[in-house]
């Protein structure tokens, strides 16, 4: 945790995607088994892009957060409540999809979740998602939205290591 909060400079390199979204849920362990969330984890085994671990870290800690809030807020409760990380792989970058089955996104919402200072939470200051499309966009990706039938999607774009091999399964 004390390096994850920790200022650093900015560190790219080869990093193993599943690991760090490994990493960023072991935080929120507890919250997901009081939660009775289920977490269905990404398919491929292995997938290396080149990026700074700490800050992709923090984008997916503040995308699951999102997530928990999405689907507490569901009234009544979801019945089966589902955080879904999914990775389509193209020819130089892989798409990573986190999707919860929470209350989803109006037009609205969708328009201006990265606008600095615009918040649909109570207590939220409306930053966290322009850092992420800060961070991601530094590592020369990209970030969107999408509604879906029942809840979020959060889709990034992040490019894949140079010469590393991927597990396509």
């Amino acid at each position: 945790m004390r390096h994850f909060i920790k200022k650093h400079p900015e560190q790219q390199q080869n990093i193993v995607l599943n690991n760090v979204i490994a990493n960023a849920l072991a935080l929120f362990t507890n919250d997901l088994k009081r939660d009775g969330i289920t977490v269905i984890g990404p398919s491929q085994a292995s997938v290396t892009v080149f990026a700074d671990e700490i800050l992709i870290q923090q984008v997916l800690v503040n995308l699951i957060r999102n997530a928990l809030d999405a689907i507490k807020q569901c009234v009544p409760p979801v019945a089966k409540p589902q955080i879904i990380f999914d990775m389509q792989i193209t020819e130089s970058d892989v798409i990573l999809k986190i999707a919860d089955n929470g209350i989803g996104m109006t037009g609205e919402q969708l328009g201006k979740l990265f606008v600095p200072f615009v918040t649909s939470k109570d207590n939220g200051l409306g930053l966290g998602m322009t850092i992420c499309k800060r961070i991601i966009e530094a590592h020369h990706g990209r970030i969107w939205a999408q509604s879906q039938p029942a809840g979020s999607g959060i889709f990034i774009s992040l490019p894949l290591a140079e010469g590393a091999q991927h597990d396509n399964q």
